[in-house]
């Protein structure tokens, strides 16, 4: 589970790529590319992952642009993506 690739639903209705570090019942923390290797090697300067409510966070598509983009507008259409589950 831990740097695996999701899409994060982010403030503003934002898709965002990103990598989980942990998840929890009510949260699951993500982090981009950079961060997720320097938590991994334990850098002291690595930030903390950022908390998501599982509802906004989606399995990773290769074809997300294109499944987002089929939405009203400048509005995501989310409903093309499948919800992450935690399989641990």
């Amino acid at each position: 589970m831990k740097g695996k690739r999701i899409i994060v639903r982010a403030y503003g209705n934002k898709p965002l790529v990103r990598f989980i570090w942990e998840a929890k019942e009510k949260v699951v923390f993500v982090t981009n590319e950079e961060q997720l290797g320097k938590l991994v090697k334990g850098a002291k300067d690595a930030l903390m992952p950022v908390g998501f409510p599982p509802e906004d966070v989606f399995e990773h598509d290769p074809l997300w642009i294109g499944a987002l983009e089929d939405g009203n507008g400048d509005q995501p259409n989310w409903s093309k993506l499948k919800l992450w589950r935690d399989s641990n």
